[in-house]
């Protein structure tokens, strides 16, 4: 079968905790000339959101095209359900030859071995000296988290590429390009760990971001009174409010460091790419899980939050002759959509299980409208935090480490969550907490959601807030699971559902 007739090929690369203006087309700081250049030749979705502000029940949405209440998974201590629909299963029944590299946070092992050729996550311990190392330096840089603070992870290195993850995941992906079937469809994926903790990024980008130079955002304390009081809490935990001018400005630098150095390496897979005959017979698929504060809200890293930092994500999806290059601005996209879409490119039947709606029409200029409004949501509805302040969160934690509870399997800036579920619009974006706090901010005006309107007890915002409270809600009772299976007993009771690895 020609490569003309065949069905397309799909080389998905995924990075982690990548928010959307770490990327220089996005006007970002972070400078990405080969995602700027897939960006030009394909759709750069500019509205595209998560379901979720951390790693699996996002991944889970991405992979399946269903929401985190449908897949029962709404945080990071649960995989997948086996057996059930999700993109490498449905592309292994239509024939493609499928390989996985890198960061999992989606299912079960024995889950993909099932489903693909070559998985691989690199997360074993190596015997080779440099590899070794470099693994060394990681575990030094995650228990700094643990013992400075949550922004304390942020490091530049002499290591090569080999000895790096990303650079071993990067050259697995460009041999498995170079070694895939001609005669079959081929699904190849990238999940980088990258820039997620640790913060570790080649020294060579340092002096493209020296740190003394980096802008911090300026988050007035008055404004936390109006937020959820999880934030200020979190800001605790994190360490946030210890870190000096200096320390933050370190963590931004080699966060966009790290974002630099996965696009050096995407590069490199795109180039051999086109060493293919079938290059232009496959769609590529970038995009992260979730986003990154970067000292947005006083906060760094990720948190059980749902607020535009970690819920706007970039998108790019390119299929040259196929996919007309465009700026999609105008319309909201979501991880939901991703599985759908790419079904209907590569012309297989969705499972009836699938909650996504195609981007086909969108992508082909059929249409300018997709989505008036994105929801995301994480923690189950019987988590709630009870903790109210940061000594008496580590005084629990204390207490369970001694007593061989699972609570000692929390760490000190993990602070419980609350079930909570969000609504973003065009000019709103609402937040609803399962311990009755409210947000609502005004998307155009306040972007950075500073000024919480809902704490201002007005005729108008209390009309507001109902009118998408019940958007919200609507959207969660017409989205309810398609198909479930419950959460092992043994990751899921009252002791530790606030585990949050």
């Amino acid at each position: 079968m020609s490569c003309e007739t065949r069905a397309p090929n799909l080389l998905f690369i995924m990075t982690d905790q990548q928010r959307f203006d770490a990327l220089s087309c996005h006007n970002g700081v972070a400078r990405t000339p080969n995602l700027d250049a897939l960006a030009a030749q394909g759709a750069d979705l500019r509205k595209h959101y998560s379901q979720a502000p951390v790693c699996v029940p996002s991944r889970c949405t991405i992979f399946s095209g269903r929401y985190p209440h449908s897949t029962n998974v709404l945080e990071n201590f649960v995989r997948y359900p086996s057996g059930e629909d999700h993109l490498f299963s449905i592309l292994k029944e239509a024939g493609y030859h499928l390989s996985y590299f890198g960061k999992n946070h989606l299912l079960e092992d024995d889950e993909f071995r099932a489903n693909l050729n070559v998985f691989e996550t690199f997360s074993e311990h190596s015997d080779d000296s440099q590899r070794k190392a470099y693994q060394e330096l990681e575990e030094r840089s995650l228990q700094r988290l643990e013992s400075i603070g949550s922004y304390a992870s942020s490091e530049y290195h002499d290591f090569p590429d080999m000895a790096t993850t990303s650079g071993l995941i990067a050259t697995s992906v460009a041999t498995a390009i170079r070694v895939a079937p001609h005669d079959r469809p081929w699904s190849i994926t990238a999940s980088f760990y990258d820039p997620h903790v640790p913060h570790l990024a080649p020294k060579r980008f340092e002096k493209e971001y020296p740190p003394k130079d980096i802008q911090i955002p300026i988050n007035p304390n008055e404004n936390l009174k109006d937020k959820a009081p999880r934030v200020a809490l979190k800001q605790e935990a994190q360490g946030a409010l210890r870190a000096s001018l200096q320390e933050k400005r370190l963590y931004s630098s080699v966060y966009y460091s790290m974002c630099s150095y996965v696009d050096e390496l995407i590069g490199d897979i795109i180039e051999e790419l086109g060493k293919r005959e079938d290059a232009e017979n496959t769609i590529i698929v970038f995009l992260s899980d979730h986003g990154d504060f970067n000292w947005d809200h006083g906060l760094c890293k990720k948190d059980l939050l749902l607020y535009e930092s970690l819920l706007h994500v970039p998108c790019i999806i390119s299929w040259p002759g196929k996919i007309p290059p465009q700026v999609v601005d105008k319309t909201f996209t979501e991880h939901a959509d991703i599985v759908p879409t790419l079904l209907e490119l590569a012309s297989i039947p969705r499972p009836p299980t699938i909650q996504g709606k195609s981007m086909v029409p969108l992508l082909e200029q059929q249409t300018a409208s997709h989505r008036k409004s994105t929801h995301a949501e994480v923690c189950y509805p019987d988590m709630r935090n009870p903790f109210s302040t940061y000594p008496e969160f580590i005084d629990a934690l204390n207490d369970a480490k001694k007593n061989g509870d699972p609570l000692g399997q929390s760490t000190s800036f993990n602070i419980p969550g609350d079930y909570t579920k969000s609504i973003r619009t065009e000019d709103w974006t609402y937040i609803w907490y399962g311990n009755g706090y409210e947000e609502l901010y005004d998307a155009n005006n306040d972007p950075k959601e500073e000024r919480n309107l809902a704490s201002e007890p007005t005729e108008e915002t209390r009309l507001l807030c109902q009118k998408l409270r019940l958007e919200l809600f609507d959207w969660f009772l017409h989205t309810a699971p398609v198909a479930r299976k419950s959460v092992p007993s043994k990751t899921r009771n009252s002791s530790n559902s606030w585990i949050h690895p």
